[in-house]
């Protein structure tokens, strides 16, 4: 009897291996084998009067002795365990077996850890004094003995300076370096390099894309002295600064590894420094000493999870480099690029009444609700489309529509996925439906088929999170036998579909420019009743950070205004969206009061009795405006008064660069001059108001001995941003990395 019974359960367990990417990591060998012994055991127990078999607890620790005994290496241990806690939990879930779990740690990624392999005690010593070394005021002179060409010396001492004192710690310094372009450094005291080397392998990126980084007052004095030895004793090049042959990997390989052996020799008689790549890792450990956070340093040490965007140059030029600020534009400047849809040139009508239903899903809508659009899809959809042999391009096409709405009513129906998730999934592949699943049904496909489809949609997208929802569909389509098992797996994970993100420039919103674009709100271009609605959308997205959507959807009860005011984000893009947000220390007094002041005549306009009415209404409005139509009006406010392409959500953007500066400057690592930086001077920065973000960052209780040091201002950041980890925050948001690194190394300037 328990062997009939587990036949579709040995199908069930082969379609998971096939496609659950959670086993797949863990190996689809590992995870047979250990299917077997559960199966071996599942054998010995009898099916219960529900119709499923119940695992004691004394059978997992009977499987668990099994692992033991069998796997002496405790890493496959963990390996056969965790698939062993995985089937269980999918075996749950399909309703075979009733079952606890083993307890065994869960282990996950490390993400943004800072690599320190082969740090010793005595190389921290020796790496601090050559730090010592190079930040002398006179530039050391090569010994007698010393044999290498002319410019050598002083390039070394211009790498050193570079790792120990400006903290330029990716380790494809010394390639980047020996490419340096003259127009690299064309802004006094900042270093231009090229992308990580993980993206400019393998994407392609402009002169915008490059990183910048601040010059310590050291290294700007060993760049001088090596660009005058180099322009005395070589031909001068048009484009790079460095001779041709010294671009040579030999070159690299043989002649500077070798001179910098022995220049370390002579600067500090150290063994513990004599590869490029163990001073760099000596250099991170000095600049978590020194008191840069780690996350800084793993952006600065280009981290595959901290690499970020940065700011555009003619934002860098207007914010940070004192030029003139332009003036309100009688026009503005187009909109920014959106992203590709593809459409079919006629429109196919079953697709069109999939996506009208599919566009009927809200955010918030609970599971009662999604199953009253699930029943109109079934309505829709009908019974499963026949095909012949060789089905023509319009058959085809509808099967695919059909397929495609069996995905999104399967999704509507699943208690376990959130409505985001669904709208997020579902689009990437409505964008895409044309002309990758036009013309030939996904039955006739094989696994070059769906990689070829996967491929084509992710050409349009930055990132492969295309690749996530085409591999969802295509699990779900063999489940329900709708397209045929390949001969050859999907290699799901393989570099053909797997694509970095470029990390294009993002221009930036500095305050004075912020405050033009308010007064831009009241032109002629918006109108008369929406103008101090609109001021007000503008102020919750540059001082809090709000998405377009969120401010839209405010409702009167979300403001509290005792004890202190506070925004209550109820209605959110994700469950981490919602959040508190204490606007006393988020946002200026002067801006504050017109906040309040708005909501206080909204209330007077609505009565008492209309709590949830929009916050962001007219006079008898209670329901929330399209959030894409007053995101367009504040976005042409926006364009009037700076001359970049920007859109609502660059607020954003803007929100969290300057608050990531702010809490930094509230923990006490780094500190502004106010003569020397114009944004400087804006109420953010007042002591008061940084204060007030010292309770955000550590609440009420004395800071703890060295709690300012690590990571609080990013986790805080995140949390005010509604995102589900910092790294978030840090890779797609934050643009001003460059500027908190030039302001920590003059921070510690005069310590060294």
């Amino acid at each position: 009897m328990t062997e009939v019974f587990l036949i579709p359960v040995d199908r069930t367990v082969q379609d998971i291996l096939t496609s659950d990417p959670s086993l797949q990591e863990i190996g689809t060998e590992r995870s047979l084998t250990t299917w077997h012994m559960l199966r071996k055991k599942l054998a010995e127990n009898k099916i219960g009067h529900k119709g499923y078999i119940r695992l004691a607890k004394t059978d997992l620790s009977d499987l668990s002795k099994e692992i033991d005994e069998r796997y002496k290496i405790p890493g496959e241990r963990w390996f056969r365990k965790t698939a062993l806690n995985f089937l269980l939990h999918r075996l749950e879930r399909k309703g075979y077996i009733k079952t606890c779990y083993l307890n065994i740690p869960l282990q996950v990624p490390r993400r943004n850890v800072v690599a320190l392999s082969d740090l010793s005690p005595q190389g921290i010593e020796d790496a601090r004094q050559l730090q010592l070394l190079l930040n002398k005021s006179t530039i050391p002179t090569p010994p007698p003995d010393w044999t290498y060409e002319c410019g050598v010396w002083e390039f070394l001492l211009f790498y050193g300076s570079l790792v120990l004192s400006s903290y330029i710690l990716r380790d494809s310094l010394m390639k980047d370096l020996l490419a340096l372009r003259h127009q690299d450094l064309r802004n006094s005291g900042w270093l231009l390099l090229p992308p990580a080397a993980e993206i400019s392998r393998r994407c392609s990126w402009t002169d915008d894309a490059y990183s910048r980084y601040p010059l310590a007052t050291p290294s700007r004095r060993h760049l001088q002295s090596l660009v005058r030895t180099l322009k005395t004793k070589y031909r001068d090049d048009t484009n790079f600064l460095f001779p041709e042959k010294w671009r040579k990997k030999r070159h690299v390989t043989f002649l500077l590894a070798n001179a910098w052996k022995t220049f370390v020799k002579h600067n500090c008689g150290s063994t513990t420094l004599l590869k490029f790549s163990f001073v760099r890792t000596h250099g991170k450990a000095l600049a978590l000493l020194d008191g840069l956070p780690p996350f800084m340093v793993g952006a600065s040490a280009c981290e595959s999870e901290a690499l970020i965007n940065p700011m555009t140059e003619r934002s860098f030029t207007r914010i940070f480099q004192k030029k003139s600020l332009s003036l309100l534009r009688k026009r503005p400047i187009s909109a920014r690029k959106r992203a590709v849809r593809h459409l079919p040139a006629s429109g196919h009508l079953g697709f069109d009444h999939v996506e009208g239903i599919r566009k009927m899903i809200g955010r918030t809508h609970s599971l009662a609700e999604r199953r009253e659009i699930a029943q109109e899809l079934r309505i829709i959809l009908g019974s499963k489309p026949a095909l012949e042999m060789f089905p023509s391009p319009e058959e085809a096409t509808s099967y695919n529509v059909w397929c495609f709405g069996q995905w999104l009513l399967q999704l509507l129906l699943r208690s376990d996925i959130a409505s985001g998730s669904i709208l997020t999934w579902t689009s990437a592949i409505a964008a895409h439906f044309f002309p990758v699943f036009q013309n030939r049904s996904i039955s006739q496909w094989n696994s070059e088929d769906w990689t070829r489809a996967t491929c084509i949609a992710m050409e349009d997208h930055q990132s492969d999170a295309t690749k996530w929802s085409f591999r969802r569909f295509y699990s779900f389509a063999l489940s329900r036998r709708l397209t045929p098992k390949p001969l050859e797996r999907i290699k799901w994970n393989s570099k053909l579909l797997r694509k970095v993100a470029p990390k294009q420039p993002v221009p930036l919103i500095s305050f004075s420019e912020f405050d033009q674009a308010l007064r831009a709100s009241s032109s002629q271009n918006v109108p008369r009743h929406l103008r101090s609605l609109l001021r007000v959308m503008l102020i919750l997205g540059f001082y809090c950070g709000l998405r377009s959507s969120e401010a839209v959807r405010l409702e009167m009860r979300d403001l509290q205004i005792s004890p202190e005011p506070a925004l209550l984000i109820r209605d959110s893009k994700t469950a981490h969206g919602r959040r508190n947000l204490y606007l006393r220390r988020l946002v200026p007094a002067r801006h504050l009061r017109e906040l309040l002041a708005f909501a206080r005549h909204r209330a007077q306009d609505l009565g008492r009795n209309c709590p949830k009415a929009v916050l962001l209404g007219k006079k008898g409005r209670t329901e929330h405006y399209d959030s894409s139509y007053l995101s367009s009006m504040a976005g042409i406010a926006i364009r009037r008064a700076i001359p970049e392409a920007m859109c609502y959500h660059q607020l954003r953007h803007s929100f969290a660069s300057w608050m990531l500066l702010r809490l930094m400057i509230a923990s006490g690592l780094i500190e502004l001059d106010k003569k020397r930086f114009h944004f400087a001077k804006s109420d953010v920065f007042e002591k008061q108001l940084c204060s007030e973000l010292k309770v955000l960052l550590y609440g009420f209780a004395p800071i703890k001995t060295g709690q300012q040091y690590v990571s609080h201002m990013l986790v805080v950041l995140c949390r005010l941003l509604g995102h589900s980890h910092p790294l978030t925050s840090l890779n797609t948001y934050v643009h001003t990395t460059d500027i908190i690194l030039y302001l920590f190394i003059r921070q510690i300037k005069t310590a060294l």
